[in-house]
């Protein structure tokens, strides 16, 4: 009984160092049938020495994919990443220019030499809009012919304002007619402004809105005199 032990514990131990469960259980099989019968503590023993191998033989494998995959990452984005600077170092050099020392879109631009050639800002088909300049040009006229006169000296500050409107907008319809573009955007920027000028020039000069007021004291400093005289006479009469 004690050498068929050894002589299946040998063969455990030599299937372990072997890292392959068929050895074990093919090696004990052979032992336990040529010797006594051992304990099934034992046979359990070397039942989880063979489930042992199987794991460690499991995680290898888990392992070495593993790496694998690691390696084909690693492989990829060193790939990508000289790709881009290849790209980079190609832009740089078709365009002349230093991108760490440039972070605004205009200094870009400029350093660039991004520019645009005239034939590719218009089609052939585009016609020039200058609608809203034209009416902007009317609006003005009609606010000097409303409210600035030589006679009327509170609105004679905005005489000038109104005649460099009404050329400026004379020159853009002049300007924009001759072009492809829509002078739309343009003529919103000074909508407010318009606006702003029509509620100034229609309202009344002060002088005007407290006349009324003022013809109101008038008459009643005119009353409290004779009140006054009227009380200083009383006086005298006892």
């Amino acid at each position: 009984l004690t050498s068929s032990k050894k002589a299946v514990s040998g063969s455990a131990v030599a299937a372990v160092k072997a890292a392959n469960p068929s050895n074990v259980s093919t090696s004990a099989a052979g032992q336990l049938t040529n010797g006594d019968a051992v304990s099934p503590e034992y046979i359990q023993f070397l039942r989880q020495q063979q489930e042992l191998v199987k794991s460690h033989c499991a995680i290898d494998e888990v392992i070495q994919k593993c790496l694998e995959i690691t390696t084909e990452r690693r492989q990829s984005h060193i790939h990508g990443v000289e790709e881009a600077a290849n790209l980079l170092r190609t832009a740089k050099e078709s365009s002349d220019w230093n991108w760490k020392s440039k972070f605004t879109g205009d200094a870009l631009a400029q350093d660039a030499g991004l520019t645009v050639p005239q034939d590719l800002l218009k089609r052939a088909e585009d016609i020039p809009v200058v609608t809203d300049v034209q009416y902007q040009q009317q609006q003005l006229v009609k606010l000097k012919q409303a409210f600035i006169s030589d006679t009327n000296p509170y609105t004679a500050e905005f005489k000038l304002i109104l005649e460099n409107g009404i050329r400026r907008m004379e020159r853009l319809a002049k300007e924009y007619s001759a072009s492809q573009t829509d002078a739309t955007p343009v003529v919103r920027l000074s909508d407010n402004l318009l606006v702003q000028l029509d509620h100034v020039l229609a309202q009344q000069p002060l002088e005007a809105i407290l006349r009324d007021v003022n013809d109101s004291l008038i008459l009643l400093s005119k009353k409290q005199k004779e009140c006054m005289s009227s009380r200083d006479k009383a006086h005298e009469d006892g």
